[in-house]
């Protein structure tokens, strides 16, 4: 529950202290006394959205402060753990707005942004009233409202740790299963490969040969070119090297009468 509101420089509020205490509490007084001016300001730590018009006139901020009793709100202590706020049995609620329009929230003495002031605001306290928005009425709420009602929370958390064990393992035996599609789908890719290797016939050597080919084929055109010049050199060209040994030849044989010898140069 709420236990006190400081207002200071709030619309015609210059620094006021409101205590509140079990049971029914009533603001009364004349029209233009402040009593909503009290409401706003509770809104403001709620997380209502704030502008530099709502500071008193000659001030450059006003700020409102709220401290709340957490003994009896489990819900309110776990969304302060879950958001890394320092808990403890009271929530100390700290808002300054400036003239600027900007606005400096703090839970416990933390720095938090207006979004998640909304959030724990939402669960402290209900507004009763037209347009007002009402945590009851949110069925994301409902649980808890019946596990704080009934002294659950013991056995939620309780749940709650089984819960986050048991989806663990779902996701252990998801990557597991995971893991093992991938296996076997690797098993048939190599099975595969090995198959290919195997029907290709591949022999010892075989890569050398492949080697000596493919230089043999990258150089084709001067390998041709090589071998029409040695063939007209040696045997087609106009006094080819096989027309001059013959040439020789012949003139050996016609000396060979006179020389015998010359039947080896011939």
């Amino acid at each position: 529950m709420i236990q006190e509101i400081i207002v200071k420089n709030l619309a015609i509020i210059e620094d006021i202290r409101v205590g509140f205490f079990p049971g029914l509490n009533v603001l009364t007084g004349e029209t233009g006394a402040g009593k909503s001016i009290i409401v706003g300001a509770i809104d403001l730590v709620l997380g209502k959205r704030a502008s530099s018009e709502m500071i008193r006139s000659g001030c450059e901020t006003a700020e409102v402060q709220a401290v709340f009793d957490l003994a009896a709100a489990p819900l309110v202590q776990k969304f302060l753990a879950d958001n890394d706020i320092e808990g403890g049995a009271e929530l100390i609620v700290r808002r300054v707005i400036n003239k600027s329009g900007t606005n400096r929230i703090y839970l416990n003495g933390s720095l938090v942004g207006l979004g998640l002031l909304r959030e724990v605001g939402e669960i402290l306290v209900n507004i009763y009233g037209q347009h007002e928005s009402q945590g009851l009425l949110r069925p994301e709420n409902h649980a808890g409202i019946l596990d704080a009602y009934g002294a659950l929370q013991k056995d939620v958390d309780q749940v709650g740790r089984a819960f986050d064990a048991s989806r663990s393992i779902r996701q252990r035996l998801q990557d597991l299963g995971k893991r093992e599609a991938e296996r076997a789908s690797r098993e048939d890719y190599l099975r595969f490969k090995i198959r290919e290797i195997e029907g290709a016939g591949i022999r010892k050597g075989e890569l050398a040969e492949l080697e000596t080919k493919k230089l043999r084929l990258k150089g084709a055109s001067q390998l041709a070119e090589a071998a029409q010049e040695v063939l007209d050199k040696s045997y087609e060209s106009e006094d080819s090297i096989a027309e001059r040994i013959e040439r020789l030849s012949q003139q050996a044989s016609k000396v060979e009468s006179y020389d015998p010898e010359f039947a080896d140069v011939r």
